[in-house]
């Protein structure tokens, strides 16, 4: 997914802040942030599976990650457990820990043209 042109940054109301850049091949990718939550959507002449959010790391490196599974992602940090939660869209090549780190990412698939991730899971 490769921007085509600048970036632009708006706020709705007291808890909204959107991003939204054109993407080559795709249309317009819009970023909403919430209290607790994101929003990755993709609109425009691209298909909707034609994309999917990627964290990656280096090699050797140890992300706090503990596991996920198609709608959750676990984690560790300063001995306090985590999750992010998919409300809409899934992880893949979902496991345990080892797997995960030795994959060097995690991936996240949308749905609907959406990925939206809540913060706030337990």
């Amino acid at each position: 997914m490769l921007p085509v042109g600048a970036p632009t940054v708006s706020e709705r109301g007291d808890s909204e802040l959107v991003v939204a850049c054109p993407v080559e091949g795709l249309g317009t990718l819009s970023i909403t942030c919430r209290e607790g939550s994101a929003e990755f959507r993709v609109e425009g002449e691209g298909e909707a599976a034609a994309w999917a959010l990627s964290m990656d790391w280096a090699d050797g490196a140890s992300p706090p990650i503990t596991r996920t599974d198609p709608g959750q992602a676990s984690f560790t940090h300063s001995d306090f457990a985590y999750q992010v939660a998919c409300v809409q869209g899934h992880l893949e090549d979902c496991g345990e820990r080892d797997s995960i780190i030795e994959a060097g990412r995690i991936v996240i698939a949308p749905e609907a043209g959406a990925v939206v991730l809540d913060f706030t899971a337990r």
